[in-house]
């Protein structure tokens, strides 16, 4: 008769309960202590918020508190004599790695588990902000936790464990870093976003986007509370799956490792070459990136050196020697280099037509216009989709691509951010100088003249929002007359329409600020929302506006 075929041993599970109680202890007292600092209001409304907005710092609680765990549970597997002997013992690798990595588990979501329980008193009439709260820290866990244990098993000691689990969550960053002061440089007008990096680091994302909080809404006299977590779900769930795949792989990894490898740097074969590029990347990245901020010196010279210290450095650890200076080690240390030489000079020959694209008119769906130094902090900008107004951005665009010393040659320059829609859904992004005092200076006034840009989103929702007032803020005095209000929206429209009144602070002279006026609009739903209007004297309607409130305020003092 076939034996039952195990995956978990109770014995080991009860040892690793009793060897690891220290870390219980500790990560509980930590959990106290933090459950006081919150409950300093005796209001379980505060109490239940600071849960909620304690998230993001859990992300870096379990950043650091997972791979500790991880070393701690399959650290036999780095001293050679204390793997041969276990793996001598009667048990097959699948109850090793299961009973470890439900120990893993435990560590963290037994105490987070008691300190929910221990939270629902004084969370009040909110008692499932608690549960909220520990199925979000959870799914945090699950991925630095499975992410570090793949870094173990991928490995034959403690030193690179670390190290390559802080490749695998923060290499995104670092590669963002090299982007940002090697490459953005040489690609004018290209605009990089962080998003993409970002993502793909979780921690940072994690604590970015973990911002989750309580609003309270009053309905009926009674107060009810709304759970708001953005996107953090979705991607927290997603996180959680790779960290469960990532464990998958770990058991894959050690059903095939060699115990001999216990102590070198790599335990599995492939991790060698792979953690040697990444590796000697980040050198390069940090030793530029370093250079560049601290002595403001962005030569990439300092990019090359950076990449020696890394693949050399690397290549020290995996041997477990410094004799590496060798044929064999310069030969891939200069395919490494190669490759980058010839990155950047098919970024700074721009070969792949990145630099100078321009969109044909009949490719674009819809393009967004708004400038980088408006005085409204609403949400400013405006979409055209009509055929003329295509063709009058892309002059503007071929003018930014051609004059590219705008903004450095002190002449008044207005900084355009340009957002096409393909009509295949692609999304580009450009951002140019362009001279104030040029026919394009003119397009553009006209444009960020419109309402949309002068009054960001309040403008066009009079179901939604009403203009309350306005101050004239020279004087200090507050207008609530209807007829004054409705004469100056009167004004400004008629001003947009004609194209004197452009909010960025190129087009108006000597950066004065003489003339301006901060509306206040309330939304149907009593927030109050503010926007501010500069003007000078060619805005000629709102002059007058100006000048007939001042005569009417003088006269009633």
């Amino acid at each position: 008769m076939k034996s039952r075929t195990s995956f978990f041993n109770v014995t080991v599970f009860k040892k690793n309960i009793t060897r690891f109680a220290p870390v219980w202890a500790l990560y509980s007292v930590f959990l106290l202590m933090l459950m006081v600092l919150l409950a300093v209001d005796n209001e379980s409304f505060y109490f239940a918020s600071n849960i909620a907005s304690s998230i993001g710092l859990f992300a870096i609680v379990n950043f650091f508190y997972a791979p500790l765990c991880a070393q701690l549970l399959f650290g036999d597997l780095y001293s050679s004599r204390m793997c041969n002997a276990l793996h001598a013992m009667p048990l097959r690798r699948e109850d090793w790695f299961c009973t470890n990595t439900v120990t893993g588990l435990l560590l963290s979501l037994v105490p987070n588990t008691a300190f929910a329980m221990l939270c629902l008193p004084l969370a009040g009439d909110l008692l499932i902000i608690p549960f909220l709260w520990l199925a979000a820290v959870t799914l945090q866990y699950l991925f630095f936790f499975g992410t570090a244990v793949l870094a173990s098993y991928c490995v034959g000691n403690r030193f690179a464990m670390a190290l390559v689990y802080l490749i695998i969550n923060g290499f995104s960053i670092i590669a963002y870093w090299l982007v940002e002061t090697m490459y953005a440089p040489l690609m004018y007008g290209v605009i990089i976003r962080d998003d993409i990096f970002f993502t793909l680091s979780p921690v940072v994302k994690m604590v970015s986007l973990m911002d989750a909080y309580l609003m309270v809404e009053k309905q009926g006299g009674y107060a009810f509370a709304r759970w708001y977590f953005g996107e953090g779900w979705g991607y927290l769930g997603i996180c959680a799956g790779l960290g469960i795949l990532a464990m998958a792989l770990a058991l894959l990894c050690y059903r095939k490792r060699d115990l001999e490898t216990a102590g070198d740097f790599a335990a599995v074969k492939p991790v060698g070459p792979v953690f040697l590029l990444l590796y000697t990347i980040c050198g390069g990245a940090c030793c530029h990136g370093f250079f560049s901020v601290f002595l403001g010196d962005e030569s990439e010279l300092f990019l090359f050196l950076g990449l020696a210290i890394g693949f050399y450095t690397g290549s020290m650890l995996l041997k477990r020697t410094v004799r590496v200076f060798k044929l064999k080690t310069f030969l891939g240390f200069g395919a490494v280099a190669l490759a980058m030489i010839l990155s950047v000079i098919v970024v700074r020959t721009d070969l792949l037509g990145i630099v100078g694209w321009v969109p044909k008119a009949e490719q674009i769906q819809s393009v967004s216009i708004t400038t980088g130094g408006t005085s409204n902090y609403r949400n400013t900008h405006l979409t055209l989709t009509e055929p003329e107004d295509l063709e009058k951005i892309l002059q503007i665009h071929q003018y930014g691509l051609q004059n590219r010393n705008a903004g450095t040659d002190g002449k008044r320059d207005a900084r355009v951010l340009l957002r096409y829609t393909m009509k295949t859904g692609a999304v580009r992004e450009r951002e140019y100088y362009v001279n104030v005092d040029t026919p394009c200076g003119d397009m553009i006034r006209y444009y960020i003249s419109h309402p949309e840009m002068v009054l960001g989103d309040v403008y066009g929702k009079p179901d939604e929002f009403k203009l309350q007032g306005v101050e004239i803020a020279k004087e200090g005095d507050f207008i609530v007359s209807e007829e004054a209000l409705r004469s100056l929206m009167d004004a400004i429209l008629a001003d947009c329409a004609s194209g004197d009144l452009a909010q960025d602070w190129a087009y108006i002279d000597d950066y004065k600020m003489d003339y301006w006026i901060s509306l206040r609009f309330v939304s149907k739903d009593g927030v109050h929302y503010y926007a501010d209007v500069h003007f000078t004297e060619t805005s000629a309607n709102l002059m007058a506006w100006y000048h007939i409130q001042e005569e009417t305020l003088e006269s009633a003092k």
